[in-house]
């Protein structure tokens, strides 16, 4: 699977915990949340789980240094595998 393609799965699930994380800071309810992501029921058992697992501080992080990592694949040559994958020890904690 291509290293881009894989760094647009991962922004997209960021922004997702990012959105929930901010609707609940902001008071929003369970419902209001279900509407703003959309996601099949089962899928959003799981992704309410997720947002259990994360501060929000982390998920700027982890989106600021992806965003960091895109513009690097798309303007320099580096090993776009080993960046990724160096990302993601970083975002998981190893």
């Amino acid at each position: 699977m291509s290293p881009l393609l894989i760094i647009n799965m991962i922004a997209r699930q960021l922004r997702l915990i990012w959105v929930g994380i901010d609707t609940l800071k902001r008071g929003g309810t369970d419902a209001d949340l279900r509407k703003k992501v959309k996601l099949p029921p089962v899928v959003y058992r799981n992704y309410c789980h997720q947002l259990k697992l994360f501060k929000e501080a982390e998920i700027k992080k982890a989106f600021n240094e992806l965003t960091e990592l895109d513009l690097k694949f798309k303007s320099t040559a580096v090993d776009k595998e080993k960046s990724l994958e160096l990302f993601a020890f970083r975002f998981c904690g190893y």
